[in-house]
C-alpha cells in the first residue's frame, strides 16, 4: 500500500510541476540520499549541464530513489518536493533557489561574466565586499561567475569590469628558457607575482605569461635571475708524496698545522691552506705529484674520483670429495685498493663553496700466508666532513698512507711495479727519508654566460 502511495504521489508531483526548461528524457537509475548541492553535482555530471544552487538550498537534504526515471521527471520532483524554483542562465545554466524567494529574484537581474585577465576568485570577493553583493557564483574552471542582483548593481559590476578587463593595461608574452624548466619558472612567477594566466609548453621550455603591465618589469626581472646556468665548479685534486724535508725547505711544520684540526676522530686529518702552500709544495724537490686529475661537478650534485688499482688476490674454492679426494680449485678476486673520493658542492653567492667529502683509503698492510698461498690484508681508513672554502681556496688531507705503513709491503715485486699509483703501496728500503702521502683538493668556480632569452613568439595585447 506504502509503494503504491509513493507512485501516485510521485506521478502527483510530475504530473503538475512545470519544467520545461531541461526536458531531457535520459532514463536514469538513481538513488539519493545526500545534500542539494551533491545531488545536482550528480546530475550536473549526467546531463552535461552547470547547476548553480543558491547558497541557503546547499545543504538541504534529499532522500529519493528513482528507478528507470526520466532525468526531467527527476528535476520536477525533486523541485516540488523541496520548494525549489530556477532560472535559466544559458542553455546549459541554470541558477536554482527557493520558491519562496521567487519574488525576490524576479525583480533582480542574473548575469554571466566570462573574465580573461582578472582572477575570478579575486574578483568575486571584491564583489561581496567592495559592492556588497551576496549572490555572486563562481566558476573557477571556466573563470567565469553569475551574479544575481539588482540592475543598478549589475551596472555598478560591468562599469568595475569593464576597468580591470581593460586590454590596454595588460600584456602577454612568451619567454623561451635556458636553464630551468618551465614548469618550475611558472610556479615561482605565480607565487611572486599576480598574472592572470601562465601557460608551460614543456616540450620547447617555455612559458607564456599573461598580466597587468606594471608587473611586467617585475616579472622579466626574476626571469633573468631565475634563467641563469647553475654555477659549475672544477676540483682539483693533487695527490703528492711529501718527504719531511718539505717541512724544513719552506719553514713549516705539517704536523703541526693537522694538530689545529679538532673536527674529527679520524686517522686521516686535514686543514685549510693558502693557496700558495699548494704551488710551493709543487715545485719542491721534496715532493713527488702521483696523481693530479680534475673534474667538473654542478652544484649540489656528487662527483666520484677513484685512485688506485684493481689488486688480484687468490683465493680457493672446495668442490668438496671426489674419487681422488678433496679438490681445490684456485679463483682470483679483484679488489679495489687506493683512494675512493666522493665530493659534493654547495656554491654560495659569496663566492664560496661548502664542500661534503667522503674519502676511504685503503692499503696493503700486509701479507698472510694461509695454505692455499699468500694473500693480502688490508688496512681501511675513513672520513667523513664539511668543509667551507673561498674560491680558489684548497685543503690539505693527511694521514692518507705514512712511510712507515708503505714499507711494510717493500720487496713485492707485483706491488711495486705497478705504475705511477704503486708507490701507495710499497716503498724502497734504501730510502732513508719519513714521508707521507697527503691529498690538495681546490674549488675553483666557473659562471657560463647569461641566459633568459625573449622569444619572438609574442604580443601586446
Amino acid at each position: 500500500m506504502k509503494k503504491i502511495l509513493n507512485m501516485v504521489l510521485i506521478l502527483f508531483f510530475i504530473g503538475t510541476y512545470s519544467f520545461a526548461q531541461i526536458e531531457s528524457d535520459k532514463k536514469l537509475d538513481l538513488t539519493f540520499n545526500t545534500t542539494l548541492a551533491n545531488t545536482f553535482k550528480i546530475l550536473e555530471r549526467e546531463l552535461d549541464i552547470n547547476l548553480i544552487v543558491d547558497t541557503p538550498l546547499r545543504n538541504q537534504r534529499v532522500d529519493i530513489k528513482a528507478n528507470d526515471m526520466s532525468a526531467k521527471n527527476i528535476f520536477k520532483l525533486i523541485f516540488q518536493m523541496k520548494g525549489l524554483d530556477y532560472e535559466k542562465i544559458d542553455e546549459k545554466t541554470f541558477f536554482i533557489f527557493s520558491a519562496n524567494r521567487s519574488a525576490a529574484y524576479n525583480a533582480e537581474i542574473t548575469r554571466s561574466f566570462d573574465l580573461k585577465y582578472t582572477d575570478v576568485q579575486l574578483f568575486s570577493n571584491l564583489l561581496r565586499t567592495t559592492l556588497r553583493i551576496p549572490n555572486v557564483y563562481v566558476n573557477p574552471a571556466e573563470n567565469n561567475l553569475v551574479v544575481k542582483a539588482s540592475r543598478a548593481e549589475i551596472l555598478q559590476v560591468e562599469k568595475l569590469l569593464a576597468e580591470l578587463e581593460d586590454e590596454e593595461k595588460y600584456f602577454e608574452k612568451t619567454y623561451d628558457l635556458s636553464y630551468i624548466e618551465a614548469d618550475k619558472a611558472a610556479e615561482t612567477i605565480g607565487s611572486f607575482a599576480r598574472v592572470s594566466a601562465t601557460v608551460v609548453d614543456e616540450v620547447n621550455n617555455r612559458v607564456s605569461i599573461r598580466g597587468r603591465k606594471n608587473e611586467l618589469g617585475r616579472i622579466e626581472k626574476l626571469l633573468e635571475e631565475l634563467d641563469k646556468p647553475a654555477p659549475q665548479l672544477v676540483i682539483e685534486v693533487t695527490l703528492m708524496d711529501v718527504s719531511e724535508g718539505f717541512s724544513e725547505e719552506i719553514g713549516f711544520d705539517f704536523d703541526s698545522m693537522f694538530e689545529l684540526n679538532s673536527d674529527t676522530d679520524a686517522s686521516i686529518l686535514y686543514n685549510i691552506i693558502n693557496p700558495n702552500l699548494l704551488t710551493l709544495s709543487k715545485n719542491s724537490q721534496n715532493t713527488e705529484i702521483l696523481s693530479n686529475p680534475s673534474m667538473m661537478v654542478l652544484n649540489r650534485e656528487e662527483a666520484s674520483i677513484n685512485i688506485g688499482e684493481r689488486v688480484p688476490i687468490i683465493t680457493a674454492r672446495d668442490l668438496g670429495e671426489t674419487s681422488g679426494g678433496y679438490d681445490v680449485v684456485p679463483e682470483v678476486e679483484y679488489v679495489n685498493v687506493g683512494i675512493i673520493l666522493h665530493i659534493t658542492p654547495a656554491i654560495h653567492q659569496d663566492d664560496e663553496v661548502t664542500i661534503k667529502v667522503e674519502m676511504e683509503v685503503s692499503s696493503i698492510s700486509e701479507y698472510v700466508q694461509s695454505d692455499y698461498g699468500v694473500y693480502p690484508a688490508f688496512m681501511n681508513k675513513n672520513i667523513d666532513t664539511m668543509i667551507r672554502l673561498k674560491d680558489g681556496e684548497g685543503v690539505v688531507f693527511g694521514g692518507l698512507i705514512s712511510s712507515e705503513e708503505r714499507e711494510m709491503t717493500s720487496g713485492v715485486p707485483y706491488f711495486q711495479d705497478l705504475p705511477g699509483i704503486g708507490r701507495l703501496f710499497t716503498k724502497s728500503s734504501s730510502d732513508p727519508k719519513k714521508s707521507e702521502i697527503m691529498m690538495f683538493i681546490t674549488p675553483r668556480l666557473i659562471y657560463p654566460g647569461e641566459g633568459v632569452v625573449e622569444s619572438n613568439v609574442e604580443k601586446d595585447v
